[in-house]
């Protein structure tokens, strides 16, 4: 039996996916993560944030994070899933260990983008 461990996946998404597009890649990382016996799945859509530089020619990114409890082969699969769909521009998974801080906001606070 496989280990389980916390992890936290933040995905950037071209910023010009909309409602369905959008719905069906989020979906597809569901899909994935619920085959591979995640649990306490949590997903949080920060929307729309400006790029520290540009990406295949974007300057802004649909950010969604996602907080989960899976088995370590878990990463695996969702990474070479994401790495093929082209609406991903980036993403980054981490482990959450004891020592990672609870209740750190990673969101910034009152940011507002701006086009």
């Amino acid at each position: 039996m496989s280990q389980t461990r916390k992890y936290e996946t933040i995905c950037v998404f071209q910023p010009d996916l909309q409602g369905e597009q959008l719905k069906a890649v989020e979906d597809k990382i569901t899909k994935i993560l619920n085959a591979n016996k995640a649990e306490e799945i949590t997903k949080k859509d920060w929307g729309n944030r400006k790029l520290a530089y540009q990406i295949k020619k974007f300057k802004t990114g649909h950010y969604v994070e996602y907080i989960y409890t899976a088995p370590v082969t878990v990463i695996n699969d969702l990474e070479k899933n994401l790495g093929y769909e082209e609406t991903v521009l980036r993403y980054l998974t981490i482990k959450q260990t004891k020592r990672t801080p609870e209740n750190v906001q990673v969101e910034p606070s009152g940011f507002t983008f701006a086009e």
